[in-house]
């Protein structure tokens, strides 16, 4: 009888001791998967753009070269207000011997845990020669102004810009748990359709 005591005894402690195994198993499981889920990723560097459809290819009357300015605006959430610097890089021509432009030394990573930034990505048709500069501070300037939804509507910016025609702007958060590596704007400009790739590329937490 004692015998049968005994053995019943042993099963359950054994039982009890591969459970905690298991559920020290599964805690460990689930650590290590939360943690992956919380690694943060932020925009590094802006690789390339390409001319998928140029925006001046249709007309007739035009030169059938696309001469882009890209606009790198860095903007930081305070309160509820958004505030922006960012320059200019030197006018991109797209033709057709020229539809991808590799670009470097452009860095957009920041040194600041920051989770309320963005990196803005515009580009505009510059038609009106030697005017990115102008054109540039005069999209910084609405920004800062209406602000976050101020590059909205291609209307009201073109209206803006006079000779020159926004394209579009795309908006890249820092240290999200998911960041793409490429993105895309396209629309019409009179008519003509238009659509860019820009590729950048990405980087952990430092």
């Amino acid at each position: 009888m004692t015998f049968f005591v005994f053995k019943s005894t042993s099963q359950k402690v054994l039982k009890s001791y591969n459970v905690s195994i298991a559920l020290s198993l599964l805690l460990l499981s689930s650590c290590s998967i939360t943690k992956t889920n919380k690694k943060s990723y932020q925009p590094a560097q802006l690789i390339s753009i390409e001319a998928l459809d140029p925006s001046e290819d249709k007309s007739v009357l035009s030169t059938h070269n696309d001469e882009v300015m890209v606009s790198i605006f860095f903007g930081t959430k305070l309160g509820d207000k958004w505030f922006f610097n960012g320059y200019n890089l030197p006018t991109l021509i797209f033709d057709s011997s020229a539809m991808l432009q590799s670009i470097t030394d452009v860095q957009l990573r920041t040194t600041d845990e920051c989770s309320n930034c963005e990196v803005w990505i515009c580009l505009t048709e510059i038609d009106d020669d030697n005017s990115e500069d102008r054109t540039n501070n005069k999209l910084l300037n609405h920004i800062n102004t209406n602000g976050y939804q101020s590059l909205d509507s291609k209307a009201d910016l073109d209206a803006l810009i006079t000779d020159n025609d926004f394209l579009g702007v795309v908006k890249i958060p820092y240290f999200t748990n998911r960041l793409d590596t490429n993105y895309t704007i396209k629309g019409f400009d009179l008519l003509d359709k238009y659509e860019y790739k820009i590729k950048i590329s990405r980087g952990g937490l430092d």
